[in-house]
């Protein structure tokens, strides 16, 4: 049985251009790279024990958050608000 559940912020094909736009320096050129580099991470958690949620984000809903909580939109506040988006959901 794994440790925990993690979450790890998703894309779609759909709004991975928008999140591109919002960190386009952070995430891989294109949707296909960067899905493959995601699975491969997955993958890897997988191996440790760790099984991690896949949480799409909306990128608008991001792109607010990150502005009220005076974040800087990178990978490391994508993965904040994936565990905020996934604890929320846990509530409903």
């Amino acid at each position: 049985m794994p440790d925990f559940i993690d979450s790890i912020a998703w894309f779609t094909r759909e709004n991975f251009a928008a999140h591109k736009a919002l960190d386009p320096h952070g995430l891989q050129p294109t949707f296909d790279d960067w899905l493959r580099d995601a699975e491969r991470g997955v993958k890897q958690l997988k191996l440790r024990g760790i099984v991690p949620e896949r949480v799409v984000i909306d990128p608008n809903d991001f792109a607010a958050w990150c502005k009220s909580q005076s974040m800087k939109v990178d990978g490391r506040a994508r993965g904040a608000f994936a565990s905020v988006v996934r604890h929320k959901r846990s509530q409903n």
